[in-house]
């Protein structure tokens, strides 16, 4: 068992090289224009220690050269990720600590269901000050954290996040967040709320703007994962899951938030193809025109915790 506040002694590397391509090259579709960089499996164990499962939210900090992670038990892991020839290689695990309250105090399991996560002041130059935004389920909440897990302030969400009754279910709340120099945090729930007569997926901007993001059907499409690119656009992961017998799809999408939103598909990745998506959960840019994807395994044994690199088109 993990204890309430754990550091590492040491780092530890956490993770092994993934084959992340079609298992039949010969039925698999066009996935788009992305460019996959590599691909690990985190471990469950490492350095004879258990890792915390179920990644659900990423944000890189250039400062520190720490990919933040953020777990549905409420852990936050510092990861440090190694990268070669612009080829992502190998990921070292060397914090973890709980989220806590402002007092120190662990998150009870009830309020601690991390989901989406960003980062501030990572990239301002000064090492050491990033400080970590994150949304919540169970009872939807947004509250920024240092990189100790404390918790440094709660935000107050706009209406109608602000009405828990709306929410379809405990399960289904803030899944996705996202920082944008305009319009402040960019939220997307799992499910649609309540008496919303909402046809698709709704992007809720800190400012009270909201987008309609496009899904033929909104209870197996989410928007699991978002990021905010340096010329304001989202990066976005939507998963379509409906059901264990019917085929996974994971898209990736550059969106821009106007008077309307723009969607670009960049990449699709389905199970029907032979490709080996699962649960995916989070997204994080990097540098340039790379960007991280990770895949919550559920802490199930028959599925694997992912970490992807990938690269956006227009390069050399």
């Amino acid at each position: 068992m993990l204890s309430l506040l754990s550091s590492l002694a040491r780092a530890v590397d956490v993770a092994a090289p993934f084959d992340f391509s079609p298992r039949d090259p010969a039925r698999a579709a066009p996935a788009g224009a992305l460019g996959v960089r590599g691909a690990l499996a985190i471990m469950a164990n490492a350095g004879g220690q258990a890792v915390p499962r179920e990644i659900s939210g990423l944000a890189y900090s250039a400062d520190d050269d720490v990919l933040y992670a953020v777990t549905d038990a409420g852990w936050l892991l510092h990861l440090v990720p190694r990268v070669a020839d612009g080829r992502l290689v190998g990921l070292t695990l060397t914090r973890q600590v709980r989220l806590t309250d402002p007092r120190g105090r662990p998150l009870h399991r009830a309020v601690a269901d991390a989901e989406g996560l960003a980062a501030l002041a990572a990239d301002d130059g000064q090492p050491g000050n990033t400080r970590l935004v994150v949304s919540f389920e169970g009872r939807p909440r947004i509250a920024e954290h240092a990189g100790d897990g404390r918790q440094l302030r709660e935000y107050v969400l706009s209406p109608p996040l602000d009405d828990p009754t709306r929410l379809d279910g405990p399960n289904h709340g803030l899944e996705a967040l996202a920082l944008h120099p305009t319009h402040g945090y960019v939220v997307a729930l799992e499910r649609p709320l309540r008496g919303s007569g909402a046809a698709g997926i709704t992007l809720y901007a800190q400012d009270g703007r909201r987008w309609q993001y496009p899904a033929a059907d909104p209870l197996t499409q989410s928007v699991t994962g978002l990021d905010t690119l340096t010329d304001g656009s989202l990066l976005a992961v939507e998963r379509t899951y409906a059901g264990p017998f019917r085929p996974v799809v994971c898209t990736i999408s550059r969106l821009i938030l106007g008077d309307t939103l723009v969607t670009e598909v960049l990449g699709r990745y389905s199970s029907a193809h032979g490709w080996p998506v699962d649960n995916f959960e989070a997204i994080a840019h990097h540098r340039d025109r790379h960007f991280f994807v990770a895949s919550d395994d559920n802490e199930n044994p028959l599925q694997q915790a992912l970490l992807l690199y990938l690269e956006l088109p227009g390069g050399d």
